[in-house]
């Protein structure tokens, strides 16, 4: 209950690896199997016209049919009793087989079965090395794949996608604007049907797909970051695990304006790191509404690189702080870290793993995890309706 809470008058957008492609499924479960058990009893009445798809207790009503209508049950005849139960009482648990079946945590991994109609801006471009598919998951990536092929320096010119796009799991909307008392004419309340909320995913696998991403907002107005009220985005292992997959025009621009330096990787991994993240800032300055949240990496097993990993986790939680201890008083801060990194890090490798299907990726209690996170970081911080 107190995770719908967090997430139901929000459009959000995640953006990531196939690990955040994961966790999306994951939370969009969470968020559409809720259903409550009401006071236990088997004597309720229901009021006329109640959907007869809905399931009377003690098998629960789905959560989702009161959100979707703003929790307007006593306007429909429910005494204040009833409506109390419906609110109190604790969702029924959910069966962890469905959070882990290919349906919810591999939507359009290989090939697209919820084909999603919302295209980004015909002005949008992302460098992508050539020969390679921007939008491929690491599990798709041959281990043993020529790393001369994957390294190749031309560049061409690719158009971003939506991976994955639904409506929001809770069939969620904005909650009307309050009228003051004793406003002149106020008008009349917009039906909760008027402010459709989003759930959507976009596939980038490297640092330098997010910094190109973040190039094209600040440049053409937020045009896609406005649809929503928070953005959860965070580079992965392809950063070490596929280096070559992840070489950005942007390496060559740093060892060429700085010949004397040597700027080698993985020192221009972190130069693009400070330069997302400067971006990232002044997109939260330009959108006071809009949430950010920078997600620590987790770890690929067996990395022999993982310290670099552990370097940038480290770096952005601290630039993260930084800028939060520079904010004006009284300011609430819309760019935050969840530090996902850290909280898995004793369990990311060799018997100690909370391993899922492949090295790549953790279990479904470590995809849990990260959504607890996010709702300890929407309740401390005030974005909670």
């Amino acid at each position: 209950h107190q995770i719908q809470k967090a997430f139901r008058h929000h459009s959000i957008l995640l953006q990531g690896d196939s690990t955040v492609r994961r966790l999306y499924g994951s939370l969009h479960g969470i968020l559409s199997f809720d259903v409550w058990t009401g006071s236990g009893s088997t004597s309720m009445d229901f009021p006329k016209g109640f959907p007869s798809q809905v399931p009377q207790p003690p098998f629960g009503i789905p959560a989702s049919y009161f959100v979707r209508r703003g929790l307007e049950a006593q306007a429909r005849g429910f005494d204040p009793a009833t409506l109390l139960s419906l609110h109190i009482h604790s969702p029924s648990p959910i069966d962890p087989r469905l959070l882990e079946h290919r349906t919810i945590v591999d939507v359009n991994k290989d090939f697209y079965t919820e084909p999603c109609h919302r295209m980004f801006p015909q002005s949008y471009v992302m460098h992508t090395p050539s020969g390679r598919q921007q939008s491929s998951d690491i599990d798709n990536v041959d281990e043993n794949e020529s790393d001369a092929n994957a390294a190749a320096t031309s560049f061409k010119q690719s158009q971003f996608e939506y991976k994955i796009c639904r409506p929001h799991p809770t069939g969620g909307w904005l909650p009307p604007m309050p009228i003051p008392k004793g406003a002149p004419n106020p008008q009349p309340q917009q039906h909760p049907s008027r402010f459709p909320l989003l759930y959507d995913y976009i596939n980038t696998n490297c640092l330098g797909h997010i910094h190109d991403f973040i190039t094209h907002e600040l440049s053409n107005q937020q045009s896609i970051t406005r649809q929503y009220s928070i953005y959860i985005v965070g580079p992965g292992v392809w950063e070490t695990v596929k280096q070559a997959a992840c070489h950005h025009p942007l390496f060559e621009y740093s060892q060429s304006s700085f010949p004397q330096r040597q700027v080698q990787w993985p020192d221009t991994l972190y130069q693009m790191l400070q330069t997302t993240l400067d971006k990232l800032a002044k997109l939260a300055e330009k959108s006071p509404e809009l949430l950010i949240i920078w997600r620590t990496s987790g770890y690929y097993d067996g990395d022999p690189q993982s310290h670099v990993i552990k370097e940038m986790n480290k770096r952005a939680i601290g630039y993260i702080h930084k800028w939060n201890t520079n904010l004006q008083y009284g300011s609430r801060s819309n760019f935050l870290c969840m530090d996902f990194g850290s909280a898995i890090e004793k369990r990311s490798q060799g018997k100690e793993r909370l391993r899922g299907d492949m090295q790549a990726h953790y279990s479904l209690e470590v995809r849990v995890l990260q959504v607890q996170l996010l709702t300890n970081l929407l309740y401390e911080y005030g974005f909670v309706s």
